[in-house]
């Protein structure tokens, strides 16, 4: 029997600091380097990168070969910049909306640099696509040397992240550092709680009714119906992504995603731009996947009696996914009289008059590939438009190892698996 084992080594390294006598700096030429602010959002350290040769510079003259005798500085005050043959990078602490700051790239500068700070992208992360050369495989190493790293409590970043595989992080509990290896469990994602509604009347505000017990970070998804083919607009922009929008003549299924932010209240607001009537079923979710987002087909029209989701095949492959079918119908007096076969808790909301709108739903719990739900069965021959809805499990910990008593500093970090 091959044996895990997972090991984690933190060093701390000491530096000296030489203390002497401080002599004026000295430059030839220094190059301005503005940064604008232009939406309005205050902005904390900002990653820029600058087109500029600085191979150039070194045939000239203005610059010496390793680009050490250079220097960024706001005012008096210099800050983390590195630079490449082509480019020059910094990082802004912090930069108010609209504000407007201007550095100076000196060159010839004297005292020199020693060596370059390692400039990240936005959040502080270096990322890289997937690469199989990436891959850890049975036995690994990592090792981050001479690296300063913040331990304390609530920090909580990866220092090393591998998706849904791997994590060397940091700040979950005060001064320590945790490697561990990941996978997707048997465990499904779970609905919480199911509510509904209507508008029976034909408006442009549309209310829609929360799931009781919302709280921040919950899956938020909603199955809407209107009449007449006039889409939904979900309120907070971006803050709600839709999954599908199809029309089948007289009715138009929809279906939105968010992540909750804890703030949405008992109800949100939608709104059509004409007046018609709605139907809509809205499901609080937990023990989903943060990094693979649901997934849908919902591009199925027809007019009968039984709306038929489509196959849906989601990118993550064979997991513990939960499953949602959601048939989008006409006429608001008509029933869900069955749903597909091993779906459970189905509803139907509907306005329960002639042309109004309704919708019908229901769920399952499957490992597999791809899904196929069977029909949904209504009481009378309907325009319909039906969907699938995939969404992935959490990912949970299978091997973990921890570092404590890790103040923050300068720390060397390497971390192996062997496989025995």
């Amino acid at each position: 029997m091959r044996k895990r084992f997972l090991s984690l080594l933190v060093g701390i390294v000491g530096s000296l600091l030489l203390v002497g006598p401080v002599l004026a700096a000295t430059y030839s030429y220094y190059i301005p380097v503005t940064v604008t602010e232009t939406s309005g959002t205050i902005r904390d350290n900002i990653p820029i990168l600058v087109d500029l040769s600085n191979s150039n510079l070194v045939t000239l003259g203005y610059l010496d070969a390793d680009g050490l005798k250079t220097e960024m500085k706001l005012g008096d005050d210099t800050g983390p910049y590195s630079i490449i043959d082509s480019k020059l990078g910094l990082t802004i602490e912090t930069l108010a909306g609209y504000q407007e700051k201007e550095y100076r790239y000196y060159t010839n500068y004297d005292p020199p640099n020693t060596s370059f700070d390692i400039i990240t992208g936005l959040g502080g992360y270096i990322t890289v696509p997937y690469a199989a050369a990436l891959a850890l495989g049975s036995n690994f190493e990592i090792s981050m040397a001479d690296a300063w790293i913040d331990t304390s409590v609530g920090v909580d970043k990866n220092l090393v992240y591998k998706q849904d595989e791997f994590r060397i992080y940091t700040g979950a509990v005060d001064e320590e550092i945790t490697a561990g290896i990941y996978d997707y469990g048997a465990v499904y994602p779970a609905v919480e709680a199911i509510t509904g509604g209507n508008e029976a009347n034909v408006e442009t505000n549309h209310t829609i009714n929360m799931p009781a017990g919302v709280v921040a970070g919950d899956l938020l998804i909603v199955f809407t119906s209107t009449q007449g083919g006039w889409p939904m607009t979900f309120p907070g922009g971006a803050a709600w992504t839709q999954l599908y929008s199809t029309t089948s003549t007289n009715t138009l299924g929809q279906a939105f995603w968010k992540i909750s932010d804890g703030g949405e209240g008992a109800s949100i607001t939608a709104t059509t731009a004409g007046a018609v009537r709605s139907a809509h079923t809205s499901y609080r979710i937990s023990g989903y996947s943060s990094s693979d987002v649901p997934e849908a087909v919902g591009n199925v029209a027809g007019n009968s009696a039984n709306p038929n989701p489509p196959l849906l095949t989601p990118t993550w492959g064979s997991r513990a996914t939960l499953w949602l079918a959601g048939a989008h119908y006409f006429i608001g007096t008509y029933d869900v009289n069955a749903y597909p076969a091993n779906y459970t808790d189905g509803r139907n909301d509907k306005t329960n008059n002639a042309g109004g709108a309704g919708v019908g739903s229901a769920r399952r719990e499957n490992t597999t590939a791809a899904e196929d739900p069977g029909a949904f069965t209504l009481s009378t021959t309907d325009t319909w438009v039906a969907s699938t809805i995939g969404i992935a499990p959490a990912w949970d910990i299978v091997i973990s190892v921890t570092a404590t008593g890790i103040a923050s500093g300068e720390h060397t970090v390497e971390v192996g698996l062997e496989l025995r």
